[in-house]
């Protein structure tokens, strides 16, 4: 991923995630929208990666439970994200809010300046049921 990519709002009923970057520096964003949860609507905004790069940055594995919102932004000029998930991928558990929703209180910067792909910039609800946090 290049500069100024932006990936979100990624979320799953069933999956949980783990990430880990390997090169570069994302800007994280992370977004519980779990309304059972005690931290509901709350948000988390942390940097990831190399720390000789950025010394704000992270180097840690993070792990995104069901429900929570995720997004990263890269700033650097490439970044090499690595992901484990729980569960193998199934389309119909991956929801996806427009990366620029009103939903969640986060500004990526100037939208001129951002790639973002076409999957990012629509809905999808998952039709695989919800997981409560209290089941898993």
């Amino acid at each position: 991923m290049g500069r100024n990519t932006v990936k979100a709002w990624h979320y799953h009923h069933l999956q949980i995630d783990w990430w880990y970057l390997g090169l570069g520096v994302v800007e994280v964003v992370l977004y519980d929208n779990r309304e059972e949860s005690p931290t509901y609507q709350r948000k988390m905004v942390f940097k990831l990666g190399d720390s000789d790069v950025d010394p704000q940055a992270l180097t840690a594995v993070v792990k995104i439970p069901q429900g929570v919102l995720h997004g990263l932004k890269v700033l650097t000029d490439t970044a090499h994200l690595f992901y484990i998930t729980s569960e193998t991928y199934n389309p119909n558990d991956e929801g996806r809010f427009k990366f620029n929703s009103d939903l969640v209180p986060h500004s990526w910067g100037n939208l001129e300046e951002l790639t973002v792909a076409d999957n990012d910039t629509r809905d999808f609800v998952p039709t695989n049921a919800r997981t409560a946090m209290a089941e898993r």
